[in-house]
């Protein structure tokens, strides 16, 4: 997901340089997304990849998986795992 976020965010930038230099070509392009921050680091996801944002929902523990995996929760029907990525990347 963050590679395809960079990669946008690449794409984004020569937008604006085309537009700034005037070489727009009459494409209309509205590109919407979502900044957010785990552990430091900014990270962007597009829109249609973001479903809704949450506060930290109540999760029940489960035995036998690893530390960054705390456990899953049931938001509205659908069980969701919640993971601690500062965690797993270390």
């Amino acid at each position: 997901m963050a590679s395809k976020g960079f990669i946008e965010l690449l794409r984004l930038a020569d937008l604006a340089r085309a537009r700034s230099s005037g070489r727009q070509g009459g494409q209309v392009y509205d590109w919407r997304g979502i900044v957010f921050e785990i552990g430091g680091q900014r990270l962007i996801a597009p829109m249609g990849e973001v479903s809704e944002v949450l506060a930290m929902p109540e999760y029940t523990s489960m035995p036998l998986v690893k530390s960054w995996m705390l456990g899953i929760a049931n938001v509205r029907g659908r069980l969701l795992p919640i993971t601690d990525l500062a965690k797993k990347s270390s």
